[in-house]
This record gives structure tokens, C-alpha cells and sequence, in this order.
């Protein structure tokens, strides 16, 4: 009986070592200072000076979102996204502050023009709150005085110091301000719309078609992130133009008959989803523990007729896992269509997981 026991203990000891082969050998490392730090160099242009609760990151050339670490450095193309109720703030080396409120998304573009004092994110849904940080008080060696703006670029004394622009881009709006400034931001995505308030500074929204809105200090403002409708200017009273006479006939051309319309249909978009969908399922089973069998998820897409997706939101889910929600939504954004005429279109796609 004791032989039979002592085989089982040394089969379950055995066990467990190959099961926790990889745990149990960063342990010991540990415990003797060899652990190797395996986490890459980042040349960072910004760090998360707080977090609270569900908060993740995704690098740029990656496609897992990992949890976020206090002080970690974030880099161009970096995304950071918080669950419900979770806050975090980023702080730039240029000089701001950007308070990130609870499900909401932002890249950190790249505006590729760092000499010209830049700093360019990709919000499209959520609330933020930015704010420009004082410059760093000046300091003496000396008989020579130097000083710093926001701790890392010297300045000449009695020289200005040179002005941050913060750029957001929503959809088809940009809004960009500059040099002191305090403004708070929430896009709805569904209704395509941002609330923007402006407590100090004076902020400029433009849409693609360069139309431009400007909202002053104390001022808060709805604007469509897809087409701005600016208010209408008072004009003067304009005599109507003394009448023509008549022009002569002229007879009209040959008009050539339309091509017709090229247009995507519900099989387009099935057929580009299931080229997808070999990844899609690559999120699901690398969490199945944790999101269960029997599950499904409906997403939303919005289409440009350019065949990129402009918008991807989930409409139901029973997954009760943002780590694959998060992981399906980047697949299905990253989707390409065939380009068609005419305005964006939607479509929902159904997925059931095993």
C-alpha cells in the first residue's frame, strides 16, 4: 500500500512540474537575481502617470491588449482603453495632461513633425479631459540662467517658449488647440456627434471638407463628427440684380447614359468577414477559460464607400470578456471591402463561438 502511495505522490509531483515548468523556472531565476527583464526598450513620448481599475494597452506593432502599469511609457501608435469605470491619465513629454474617463479609446497618432511641438491622438469614443502644464519654474548656475519647458527642453532666458498644438482626431473632425489650455470632450459614436467644452483657450474643429468651427474660452459646443454645420452669419441686404435679357436657345448635347451604380451587398461584406474570421476565432480560444462556451456577439460596422471600416460597435454580447470584445472589434476595423458608390452603409454581423 505504501509503494502504491508513494508512486501516485511522486506521478502527481511529476505532474505538476510539467504543468508549471515555465512558473516554477522564473521563480527560481528570481530567487537567485538571474530573471532575465524580457520587456522591450520603449522610447516613450508620453507615460500614464495614473490608473484605475480596468485599464490595458496595445502596442503598435502588436495585437494583445496587456494591463497597464503605472508610469509605463507609451510610444506613437500606442492605444490605451478603459473598461467601466476606469480612469487613467496620460502625461506628454511636451507639456500636457490627458485624462482618459471610463469606456473610452485613444491612439497615440504620429504627427511626424516632433520639432514643431505636436502632439496628435485618435479619440473616437468616450470622454477625455486635456489641460497644458505650466513650464518648469527657471533655474540658476552660477552667473548663467537656464530654464526648461515641461522639464526637458532648455530655453533662453527672456525667449518665449515654444507653443504645444494638441490635435484630436474623431471620425471626419479634427480639433486642435494651442499653447495654455483646458478643454473636456465626449464623442458619441452612434449618433456621430462630440460635445466639446473649452474652460481656457480657444480650440478649432475642422471636418474634411475644411469646414471650420471655433469655440472660444467658457463656451461648450455640439458639433457632427461627420459634416460641421457652422452657424450662419448675419448679412446685409442685397438689391436684387437688374433683370437679363433672354438668352439665345441653345440646343442641347448628347447627354451619355450613367454607368450604373456599384453598390456592396450583404455577400460582399459575409464573404471579407469570413476571410477574417480564422483570427476572430484566434481571440476567442485564446480565452475560452474565461469567456465560456456557447457564445456569441454582434457587432455593428459602418462602411465608407472607400471599402474601410469607419466605425465598429458591439450591440449585444453575452462573452462577459472585454478582452476578446476588444480583440474581435480591432480584427473587424481592420477589415477592406470593395469600394461602391454612394453614402456609408451598415451592417451586423452575428458570430457564435464553441
Amino acid at each position: 500500500m505504501k509503494k502504491i502511495l508513494i508512486i501516485f505522490l511522486a506521478l502527481a509531483t511529476l505532474g505538476v512540474i510539467v504543468i508549471y515548468q515555465q512558473q516554477i523556472t522564473t521563480a527560481v531565476l528570481k530567487i537567485f537575481g538571474m530573471e532575465e527583464d524580457k520587456k522591450p526598450v520603449i522610447k516613450g513620448i508620453a507615460s500614464l502617470s495614473e490608473t484605475n481599475k480596468n485599464v490595458t494597452i496595445k502596442r503598435a506593432a502588436d495585437t494583445v491588449w496587456n494591463t497597464a502599469e503605472l508610469n509605463e511609457q507609451l510610444a506613437v501608435m500606442d492605444s490605451v482603453s478603459t473598461g467601466f469605470d476606469s480612469t487613467a491619465t496620460v502625461k506628454f513629454n511636451l507639456g500636457y495632461l490627458m485624462s482618459i474617463g471610463e469606456r473610452s479609446l485613444v491612439v497615440i497618432e504620429d504627427p511626424k513633425q516632433e520639432a514643431a511641438n505636436l502632439i496628435e491622438v485618435s479619440f473616437d469614443q468616450g470622454t477625455l479631459e486635456a489641460r497644458s502644464i505650466q513650464p518648469a519654474p527657471t533655474t540658476t548656475k552660477g552667473s548663467s540662467t537656464t530654464a526648461t519647458v515641461n522639464g526637458n527642453v532648455p530655453v533662453t532666458p527672456g525667449a518665449e517658449s515654444p507653443q504645444t498644438t494638441f490635435r484630436i482626431k474623431s471620425n471626419n473632425t479634427v480639433t486642435e488647440v494651442k499653447g495654455a489650455t483646458d478643454l473636456a470632450m465626449s464623442v458619441d459614436k452612434v449618433n456621430k456627434k462630440a460635445e466639446i467644452w473649452i474652460k481656457i483657450g480657444e480650440a478649432r474643429v475642422r471636418d474634411n471638407k475644411g469646414t471650420v468651427v471655433v469655440i472660444k474660452q467658457n463656451e461648450k459646443k455640439v458639433v457632427s463628427t461627420e459634416t460641421i454645420v457652422p452657424e450662419p452669419e448675419p448679412q446685409e441686404e442685397i438689391l436684387p440684380p437688374p433683370p437679363e435679357p433672354e438668352p439665345e436657345k441653345v440646343v442641347p448635347k448628347k447627354v451619355k447614359p450613367k454607368k450604373p451604380e456599384k453598390r456592396l451587398t450583404r455577400n460582399d461584406v459575409i464573404r471579407a468577414v469570413a476571410r477574417q474570421r480564422k483570427k476572430i476565432d484566434t481571440c476567442y480560444e485564446r480565452n475560452r477559460k474565461t469567456a465560456g462556451n456557447g457564445k456569441s456577439l454582434a457587432i455593428n460596422l459602418v462602411i465608407r464607400n472607400t471599402g474601410i471600416v469607419s466605425g465598429a460597435t458591439i450591440l449585444r454580447s453575452n462573452l462577459e470578456d472585454p478582452t476578446v470584445e476588444r480583440c474581435v472589434i480591432f480584427w473587424m476595423r481592420a477589415l477592406k471591402f470593395p469600394t461602391f458608390d454612394g453614402k456609408p452603409i451598415e451592417e451586423t454581423i452575428n458570430f457564435a463561438f464553441q
